[in-house]
Parts: structure tokens; sequence; C-alpha cells
């Protein structure tokens, strides 16, 4: 397994994510979605999940839910570069 590092702004959009859906539907749904999104990064460590190429040279993205999963990768370590919902604007947010 590689390394799993997340941005300071992966982890923010988490923190949004989670606040946002507990305060639509439930502390339960959010803890429940929240944990989806950290194991498809975990699941992108192991290679277990791959994504595609994104609008940039070497980032690559990945479909979990609502929310698209930002990422790049070296030999040795995946870093969560973003996670945005699939309607946010790409170029403004990357």
């Amino acid at each position: 397994m590689k390394a799993l590092r997340f941005s300071p702004a992966a982890y923010a959009d988490i923190d949004k994510i989670w606040d946002y859906t507990a305060d639509q539907w439930s502390v339960d749904q959010a803890e429940s979605y929240t944990d989806n999104l950290q194991d498809a990064c975990e699941s992108i460590a192991r290679g277990i999940r791959t994504g595609r190429v994104s609008v940039r040279v070497g980032l690559f993205k990945i479909r979990c839910g609502s929310h698209l999963i930002y990422y790049r990768m070296t030999e040795d370590e995946v870093e969560i570069i973003r996670i945005l919902h699939g309607k946010q604007d790409v170029e403004r947010h990357l």
C-alpha cells in the first residue's frame, strides 16, 4: 500500500461535507458518507480503485457518491488534493 496523504484543502473539504450532510440529513448520515469518502481514498492507496486522468496532467479523479476525489500519485504516495461535489467548478477549486 502506498502512503496516503491529504492536503489541507482536502481535510477542509471533508469537514465541510460532514457539516453540510449533518445539517441537511443527520449526524449518522454525515459519519457514514465521510467514512465512505475516506474508505475510497484508502482504496486508491491500496491500488484497489483507480481513477482516470482529470483536467490537469498528473491529476486523477474518481467518483464516490456525489463527490469527486482528485489526487496525484507518486511511486510511494497518494496525495488527495481535493474532494469536490460533482456540480462544483473544478477549475475554480483546483
